[in-house]
């Protein structure tokens, strides 16, 4: 993830979410963010943050940084 936000060359709904699960985790660089600090620093919401965390848990990094299939066949006009 560190690479992900300092390449230059990433997607920036990929740096966000990248960014935002560095700075809620409490390693080497002190203290997790709180959740409503996050959001206002990274302008989204924190149902976004919630969300993002969430997933990183119960599907892994891989999945939470890959933009998430839609379920919904697209409409033809």
């Amino acid at each position: 993830m560190e690479a992900l936000t300092h390449s230059g060359k990433t997607a920036a709904s990929q740096f966000i979410h990248a960014r935002a699960l560095l700075l809620c985790d409490a390693g080497a660089y002190g203290n997790p963010w709180k959740v409503f600090e996050l959001a206002e620093a990274l302008g989204v919401t924190t149902r976004t943050v919630e969300h993002l965390k969430a997933r990183f848990v119960e599907e892994g990094i891989e999945a939470e940084l890959e933009r998430k299939p839609s379920a919904k066949p697209p409409e033809i006009d």
